[in-house]
């Protein structure tokens, strides 16, 4: 593991901060930081997806902590991924979900698709 940069220890510490007394393990790889080997955040902005997802949804801090300390991770980033502050998921072309298929299937989570 490589020594992390600054910027990217602070923004650990401060989801940190909200998860009470869940220890949350980083794991610095893959151009961003793996928490707990179930998510990963953006290096450079205030988003994060589940390991294995595609879709980037945005985060703050006390969210994010707060899903950790009650373990609900997953209902956090579903609601986050509807926030004004996320980036739009725009898969409608055949050019992208056939990338999104090909991606889902890399990660054997290509049973969750679903036709939109």
């Amino acid at each position: 593991m490589t020594v992390p940069m600054q910027w990217v220890r602070a923004k650990v510490e401060n989801i940190q901060k909200y998860s009470g007394h869940v220890a949350i393990a980083p794991d610095y790889r893959y151009g961003g930081v793996i928490l707990n080997e179930q998510i990963i955040i953006a290096k450079k902005k205030t988003r994060f997806r589940p390991l294995g997802q595609l879709d980037w949804a945005h985060y703050t801090a006390k969210g994010l902590g707060t899903a950790f300390k009650y373990g609900t991770v997953l209902e956090y980033y579903e609601q986050m991924l509807v926030d004004e502050r996320s980036p739009s998921h725009d898969w409608q072309g055949e050019k992208s979900m056939v990338k999104r298929a090909y991606y889902a299937e890399l990660n054997g989570t290509a049973s969750l698709l679903k036709d939109r």
